[in-house]
């Protein structure tokens, strides 16, 4: 006994196929952009110059490990461990919490104590820092976590978006361990 196949339908909203599946020219054409003008071949290369007004530090990522070392140029401290995170979605300042009394947070980083002003965020408690790696500068809020032992910091992708390259299969990129 022979199975006969059902022709298949062309459904109304493939209107740019035809009945065979074959495509159709449509009446009105995609709108195109026209292709920059190639180089001239013969033109010449551009100089070293040009090459460095090309390379802007604040256009271009940089590429940082997942585990760096940053400073808090304004608090004096060097060598605070800070993770490199693009799953976080908010930084995180982890450190243990001596005092907060009126819009003032006294923390603990390390060997050194800190006075930092603080802002509130519905539950949250927020500083403002500046973190500085190599040439990076990166500013804003992080969030106050307060944790006992190494002091260290989270930056997550509220402060690393469009600044740095995170490399997850390496550690200490841009810093010594």
């Amino acid at each position: 006994m022979s199975v006969k196949t059902p022709k298949i339908q062309v459904d109304e909203i493939l209107d740019w196929l035809s009945a065979d599946g074959e495509t159709e020219p449509s009446e009105k054409a995609w709108p195109t952009e026209s292709l920059p003008k190639q180089p001239d071949s013969s033109a010449a290369l551009p100089s070293e110059d040009t090459l460095e007004d090309l390379h802007d530090p604040q256009r271009i990522p940089i590429r940082v490990g997942h585990r760096e070392t940053v400073s808090l140029p304004e608090h004096g401290i060097h060598q605070l461990l800070a993770r490199f995170s693009t799953d976080a979605e908010r930084s995180t300042l982890h450190g243990s919490i001596r005092q907060v009394v009126a819009n003032q947070l006294t923390l603990e980083l390390g060997q050194s104590v800190v006075e930092l002003p603080t802002l509130e965020d519905q539950d949250s408690l927020l500083v403002s820092l500046t973190i500085a790696l190599d040439d990076l500068s990166l500013e804003g809020p992080l969030q106050v976590v307060a944790t006992s032992g190494t002091p260290f910091l989270i930056l997550g992708r509220d402060l690393l978006a469009g600044q740095v390259v995170v490399d997850p299969s390496t550690a200490w990129v841009k810093s010594k361990r």
